[in-house]
């Protein structure tokens, strides 16, 4: 289905706000700076986004289901329950490379906190979820012995944020194989908590 014009000029204004966010700072950014980015008057935008809090508002929805999709996609249920969590661990991490203007944004400046904007019930919180859902199914069925899969969670996320925030920061780095450089850091990860 083809966006409305409506839409499409929500769109680029969100593109817009993401990009200069990244490049300049949440902070230094106005209305008025994402307007003339994109080529509409000061009191254009304003047709769109009644104000900056609106804007990061659909920004952060935006980024929020990408990440959510992207963790889920991979994920099959017929499939044993280790493998379905290396293939969300990759797919962490694929999104930090796919994804890095969002990822910077959601995980590393935490624009949510950074502006007061609460989304409880965000996809990010649903795919932290998804983190922990699998982590109780290796739990439940013997895979892991620790039997705190919030604290097992947590630990993960941390490693996984290791990895994709040094990914992004440092693309110019001579880093190995990335893909290499991935699988061994979550095998070496779930061997140490994967019987």
């Amino acid at each position: 289905m083809k966006k409305s014009n409506g839409e499409e000029a929500k769109q680029k204004i969100i593109d817009a706000a993401r990009s200069l966010f990244i490049s300049e700072g949440y902070h230094q950014v106005s209305m008025r700076k994402i307007a003339n980015t994109v080529g509409y008057s000061p009191t254009n935008i304003y047709n769109y986004f009644q104000n900056k809090d609106e804007l990061v508002f659909h920004l952060l929805q935006d980024g929020y289901q990408l990440f959510y999709l992207a963790l889920k996609a991979p994920i099959q249920e017929d499939e044993d329950t280790p493998i379905r969590l290396k293939k969300l661990l990759h797919a962490y991490i694929q999104f930090s490379i796919d994804s890095p203007e969002y990822y910077e944004l959601i995980f590393v400046q935490n624009l949510e906190n950074q502006h007061h904007i609460s989304l409880m019930e965000s996809d990010r919180l649903r795919g932290f979820q998804l983190l922990v859902d699998q982590v109780e199914d290796c739990i439940k069925e013997g895979w892991i012995d620790e039997k705190d899969a919030v604290i097992i969670s947590q630990s993960i996320w941390a490693h996984l944020h290791g990895i994709a925030s040094l990914l992004i920061s440092f693309q110019t780095f001579p880093w190995k194989q990335k893909q290499d450089l991935i699988s061994f850091h979550i095998n070496t990860y779930l061997n140490g908590i994967i019987k």
